[in-house]
């Protein structure tokens, strides 16, 4: 079920608004988060033709940021952008077509207009048009190309292509199944703050044996001389879940709230056990009899506190859109 709802996401994702540079102009207003103003900047540069301006322009719209939400106006944008060739735009449009904002959804289209920015170099639609491969939306499924695609955005350090590139190495999907290639790749999109690639960390520290049943570390496994069945390193396990978890991982927080419970890798602590299955519960389900065994060791204080901190909680992600990488393309003609 994870795995799918990964492919569902990744194709929700949104461009961000393109950058070179610090910022200046339309980007320094869109850091304020002074939208109006970023709108301002960019429209007339966008109406004299400017593709960059005409890109950040669709954003808005696309987002209602600044401007009332349009998606038939974030189309024309991105459309006038993509015409002058502009990556950006093209993979806006494939966006729109994907989700079905504002257009019917159409993933042929949508491929198509990725793999014009693919085809650039534009890591963004090279991963998005490798989940398409990977789904076989818009064509026939084909984990081949869609490894060949994000190894090219994750080369250029797109920290969802390096997650999928460690999912489809761990299950063997085109190519042998490759557990430190796998674990290559987790760490590289770890690193960059993926909760995904931070969770199967936590999962791979946890059993110590990417899943594999071993009976003892006598039996550890070994490719090229490096150990890729590893004995349990709870204390790393905990560790990336909790940079998961405090994401809003649910998987992360449920499996966090189980080492606390138990006192692997972290010290025993049922009130903060408490905490992350009473997170993970607001988005999967927690067997009630977990949580109510957990709750009849705890005084009324202890839960009291608990929950006031459940209902304050906000996860580290979920900041304001973020420009993306430098595009090289100046704002302003």
């Amino acid at each position: 079920m994870r795995f799918a709802a990964v492919v569902v996401l990744a194709l929700l994702l949104l461009p961000a608004v393109a950058m070179a540079g610090p910022p200046t102009g339309g980007l320094a207003a869109f850091h304020r988060r002074d939208f109006q103003t970023a709108v301002k900047i960019w429209q007339p540069l966008a109406e004299q033709g400017n593709a960059h301006a005409q890109f950040d322009l669709g954003v808005m719209y696309e987002r209602g940021l600044g401007v009332e939400q349009d998606y038939a106006e974030a189309m024309k944008w991105y459309r006038k952008a993509a015409d002058q060739g502009d990556a950006h735009g093209q993979h806006g449009i494939a966006k729109l077509y994907s989700i079905g904002d504002g257009v019917p959804q159409d993933y042929v289209e949508a491929m198509k207009w990725d793999r014009k920015a693919a085809d650039q170099g534009y890591a963004n639609a090279q991963f998005t048009l490798g989940v398409n491969y990977y789904a076989g939306r818009g064509s026939q499924q084909d984990y081949g190309e869609a490894l060949k695609l994000w190894r090219k955005a994750a080369d250029q350090g797109d920290s969802s292509a390096q997650y999928w590139l460690g999912r489809i190495y761990k299950a063997g999907l085109g190519v042998p199944q490759d557990y430190p290639e796998a674990m290559k790749w987790f760490l590289k999109a770890a690193d960059q703050g993926d909760a995904g690639a931070q969770f199967e960390l936590g999962v791979i520290y946890f059993t110590g044996n990417y899943g594999l049943k071993v009976d003892n570390t006598e039996n550890l496994g070994s490719l090229d001389g490096t150990n890729w069945v590893t004995p349990n390193d709870y204390v790393d396990a905990a560790k990336w879940f909790r940079k998961a978890a405090d994401q809003g991982d649910a998987y992360a927080q449920s499996d966090l709230g189980q080492m606390y419970e138990k006192g692997l890798g972290v010290g025993q602590d049922l009130a903060e056990a408490y905490f992350w299955y009473g997170l993970a519960k607001k988005q999967s389900p927690i067997p009630d009899e977990v949580i109510m065994k957990i709750e009849e060791q705890l005084t009324a204080k202890q839960r009291a506190t608990v929950e006031r901190r459940i209902r304050e909680w906000k996860p580290t992600s979920g900041q304001p859109p973020a420009p993306a990488e430098a595009t090289g393309k100046p704002e302003t003609k």
